[in-house]
């Protein structure tokens, strides 16, 4: 915690991604394919709110977020769910508790005002070789999305930082992305 409190009180912004991290339950059987699909292959087990209904879902953000208030002094403004993967529940909880921003693989949301930006997240990952090198060509692939005017978000996780030669091909793609538009934190995209 004393690492969140030191960065968030540099100036960065600090939004809730979950209560624990983890799903209750490794791949539910009761999921739908495409659900199963991504809860195998987009995460270690880390889709907490995949298959929370309103209720669990209402019941975690408001503990997450009190916790986070209780230590930084604030509330969070957004939230993003772990790998991205939740419950079509998730955003009307979120709503029920003010927050402002969520976000998805594809679209930033202004939840209060019902709207909904293209900005797709550009990840990647470390965990295993097959993943880092999978990971190096998409770096390369989207130094070319670059050039184009679409905005684009850099999601990058803690693990992403294990291999030199990822942080290497994240720094020349942040580079691309920053030479031809200006960095924008969540603030200023919510207040626009």
């Amino acid at each position: 915690m004393k690492t969140l409190v030191e960065t968030h009180a540099r100036g960065s912004e600090v939004l809730l991604h979950g209560l624990v991290h983890r799903a209750d339950e490794a791949v539910p059987a009761r999921l739908g394919p495409v659900e199963r699909a991504k809860a195998r292959w987009l995460t270690a087990g880390e889709g907490e709110f995949q298959t929370l209904r309103f209720e669990e879902a209402r019941r975690r953000l408001e503990r997450g977020r009190d916790v986070l208030e209780r230590v930084l002094g604030t509330r969070p403004r957004g939230f993003i769910a772990p790998a991205w993967l939740e419950h079509i529940d998730t955003e009307r909880a979120l709503a029920s508790l003010g927050f402002e921003l969520h976000e998805d693989h594809l679209f930033l949301r202004h939840i209060a005002r019902g709207r909904r930006a293209l900005v797709p997240a550009l990840t990647f990952s470390a965990r295993t070789r097959l993943r880092l090198r999978l990971s190096l060509g998409w770096a390369r692939l989207m130094e070319l999305v670059a050039r184009t005017p679409l905005d684009v978000r850099l999601a990058l996780h803690p693990l992403d930082f294990g291999s030199t030669e990822l942080v290497t091909a994240i720094g020349r793609l942040a580079t691309a992305v920053g030479a031809r538009r200006r960095w924008a934190t969540y603030a200023e995209v919510l207040d626009q």
